[in-house]
């Protein structure tokens, strides 16, 4: 009797012993994947942890003096935008500020000596990412670029700008009425020519009418030959 009582409580305590190291892995399982869940969650903010850090550091790489960092940190970007629409309205706002930070992006320094690297990229990530909402920021630049006269002048919002093509189209159509500075109407008007299109030629046309500077109507006459020796072209 007494060995019967003996083997009955071993056995009790075999198996309390199974339910407690269950119910421990169970936990340490259950722990793990809410750690993992946490860590990937996505913010208020619409960033995963870590991400607008790592977005921040990047965008700060845009303007290292070594290509291979600028064009290793754009890749990234790029990557990172699109991943999905969230992601690249969320880069396209951050790379927006940064370019606010900068003071020789303002507008009124046609030649950049210390962020053209930086400029030239940032508008290559605007023209991949077809960013409609960097096209203002990148018209008030539009006549900045790295001071070269001639063929080996390189203007990046302008290139960017005629590169969207239609897309630009509205916002230009509007700067070439109310844009103050007379150089960066200039470049409006060629830009208009070299995108092209019905709505363009409109846009130049009504400027052609109520436009006082010469030199503005130059570059609005030589955007209207641009379309028109186009037209031409394709009708051959």
């Amino acid at each position: 009797m007494q060995t019967s009582n003996i083997i009955g409580w071993a056995v009790v305590a075999i198996a309390l012993s199974t339910v407690i190291a269950c119910t421990y892995s169970s936990g340490r399982q259950t722990n793990g994947s809410l750690s993992q869940v946490n860590l990937s969650a996505t913010r208020n903010d619409g960033y995963r942890d870590g991400e607008q850090d790592r977005i921040r550091y990047l965008i700060a790489r845009l303007s290292s003096e070594e290509a291979h960092d600028r064009e290793v940190a754009q890749r990234e970007l790029l990557t990172f935008a699109r991943a999905s629409a969230a992601n690249r309205d969320g880069l396209i706002q951050e790379l927006l500020k940064d370019v606010g930070r900068h003071d020789e992006l303002d507008g009124r320094h046609v030649v950049l000596t210390r962020t053209f690297d930086y400029w030239f990229i940032v508008t290559l990530i605007f023209l991949e990412l077809r960013a409609e909402e960097a096209i203002d920021p990148m018209i008030k630049c539009i006549h900045c670029g790295n001071g070269y006269s001639g063929s080996f002048g390189v203007r990046p919002a302008f290139d960017a700008l005629q590169n969207m093509g239609s897309l630009a189209v509205p916002k230009l159509s509007l700067a070439l009425k109310q844009q103050s500075d007379e150089d960066a109407r200039s470049q409006v008007a060629i830009c208009l020519g070299a995108i092209g299109g019905e709505e363009a030629k409109r846009a130049l046309q009504q400027s052609l009418r109520t436009e006082a500077s010469k030199d503005v109507l130059n570059s609005i006459k030589l955007g209207l030959r641009t379309i028109e020796n186009e037209s031409r072209a394709r009708r051959r």
